[in-house]
């Protein structure tokens, strides 16, 4: 992360990789503690760098109609990493990072997700980015 910093890159980071994700077949029961966990330390980590520019909480999770059940645990995980980044910067000053997700393609289910983060959500549990990979 130094060497990218010194060259001016900025890092748009996933927090989470296959086996360390909310798993879009059981939701709920994939969100564990040891998971929460996991994603804070990873954001503690990363918010330490400057040329952080975002973490990515769910990278083409959503990718069919029968994933959608997982948005909402999506959107709490969201909610609750904001809450912990809050939290840390009362306590030690440190940087608040924006939070993304990334649909696999933009197509009319990514326009409803992109409604469902931003729009339709809180403050507090809506993104701050939105990235969309573009295979063509």
């Amino acid at each position: 992360m130094c060497l990218l910093h010194e060259a001016g890159i900025y890092v748009l980071a996933n927090i989470s990789a296959s086996s360390t994700c909310v798993n879009t077949s059981a939701p709920h029961q994939s969100c564990t503690p040891q998971l929460l966990d996991h994603y804070c330390a990873t954001v503690d980590t990363l918010a330490r760098f400057l040329n952080t520019l975002g973490l990515c909480v769910a990278n083409e999770l959503v990718n069919d109609v029968k994933a959608l059940p997982a948005r909402l645990v999506i959107r709490n995980v969201i909610q609750y990493l904001k809450s912990h980044m809050q939290d840390m910067l009362q306590m030690s000053k440190q940087r608040v990072v924006p939070l993304c997700i990334n649909d696999p393609d933009f197509k009319s289910q990514s326009t409803d997700s992109l409604s469902y983060f931003t729009t339709q959500a809180r403050e507090s549990e809506s993104i701050d980015l939105y990235c969309f990979t573009a295979y063509n």
